[in-house]
């Protein structure tokens, strides 16, 4: 995918008729169909009762690799658009819809997801002023940066849902 090209020869490179040059923009399309190529297999073998230790796995590791990539010095495009680099989102979109289908975890997020969304919200306010609007050639921003990213848009989905009327929606589906 054109992400894993962008991963090794940047964004459009400045030569014309690069291929990075017209289709650089798409990297999250295709880290996305690369997801989405797997999770369905994912979902299907996956025990129910564990699938939402495997989204918080895939979530971390993705963090986790980001962070050794980031000590070993790879560069900020691979960072920024390699595959496994950037699973952390989706992977906590995933935890997500997990957590609204059980009911101990909506009281917990009930109490807990309002918190939080403030601090990763702050965080990112910190981001934004200290890092030009979390541009991605700061290192902190493309390891922990795009993991508060994560964890404050999954958080605000959550929130987004209403947890007090979530209960009769979730005995409709």
């Amino acid at each position: 995918g054109i992400n894993i090209y962008t991963a090794i020869y940047g964004h459009g490179l400045g030569i014309p008729n690069d291929i990075g040059a017209y289709f650089g923009n798409f990297w999250s399309l295709a880290v996305e169909e690369h997801f989405y190529l797997v999770w369905p297999l994912a979902v299907a073998f996956v025990n129910r009762r564990r699938f939402g230790y495997l989204c918080g796995v895939v979530a971390l590791g993705s963090l986790l690799l980001r962070v050794v990539a980031n000590w070993r010095g790879v560069g900020v495009d691979t960072l920024y658009a390699f595959t496994p680099l950037r699973l952390d989102g989706l992977a906590l979109g995933g935890l997500a819809a997990v957590l609204l289908r059980n009911a101990a975890a909506r009281i917990w997020l009930s109490r807990f997801n309002g918190i939080v969304l403030a601090i990763s919200g702050a965080l990112l306010a910190v981001l934004i002023f200290k890092c030009d609007g979390l541009q991605p050639g700061w290192r902190i921003v493309n390891t922990a940066g795009f993991a508060i990213l994560a964890i404050f848009f999954a958080s605000l989905l959550i929130q987004s849902m209403g947890l007090r009327g979530i209960d009769s929606h979730w005995r409709r589906c």
